[in-house]
C-alpha cells in the first residue's frame, strides 16, 4: 500500500507539472465529516488527498475501458472540483480534465487485465506521451472500501 501511495504522490506531481493550467475549486474550509445523504463539496486539500486521487485514477481507467469512441487511452491531468455523498457507499462526483495519449487502450487494458490500477499500471501510463487533445468531464463513481469491492462508474 505504501508503494502505491508513493506512486500516487509522484503521479500527482506529474499531473500538475504537465498541466499547469489546472485550477482547482473547492470549499474554503477543510472537509469535515460527511452527513449521510447530503452532497458535500470537497475542499482543495481533499481533492489532493491520496484517497480522492486514487478514486479519480481508477474512475479514469474505468472510463477508458467502457468508452468505445476512441482507440487511445486518456490520462487524468486535473481534478478540478468534486463532491461526495454517502448513500450505500460513497458517491464521488469529480470534475476532471482528461488528455489523450499516444498509447492504445487495447494494449494497456489487455496488459493490465484488471479494472483497478496498480503502481506498475501507473508507471506504464506515465510513459504515454500526451497529445494536445483534452476535454473536461464529470466522473461519478461509487466506492465501498469497507466491502473490499472495486469502485464502479455510475455514468
Amino acid at each position: 500500500m505504501m508503494k502505491f501511495q508513493a506512486g500516487l504522490f509522484v503521479l500527482l506531481l506529474t499531473i500538475y507539472g504537465v498541466y499547469s493550467e489546472c485550477v482547482q475549486s473547492g470549499s474554503p474550509e477543510k472537509s469535515e465529516g460527511i452527513m449521510v445523504g447530503n452532497q458535500k463539496t470537497l475542499s482543495i486539500e481533499s481533492l489532493n488527498s491520496n484517497s480522492v486521487i486514487q478514486v479519480a485514477l481508477n474512475a479514469t481507467h474505468l472510463h477508458n475501458i467502457r468508452n468505445n469512441s476512441t482507440k487511445n487511452y486518456y490520462k487524468l491531468v486535473c481534478i478540478k472540483s468534486g463532491t461526495t455523498q454517502v448513500v450505500n457507499g460513497i458517491v464521488y462526483r469529480l470534475d476532471v480534465t482528461l488528455q489523450k495519449t499516444n498509447c492504445l487502450k487495447s494494449d494497456l487494458i489487455k496488459e493490465f487485465q484488471q479494472e483497478l490500477l496498480s503502481l506498475e499500471n501507473l508507471n506504464e501510463i506515465e510513459n504515454c506521451k500526451l497529445s494536445d487533445e483534452k476535454f473536461d468531464t464529470v466522473l461519478s463513481v461509487i466506492s465501498m472500501p469497507w466491502k473490499n469491492t472495486e469502485p464502479f462508474v455510475l455514468n
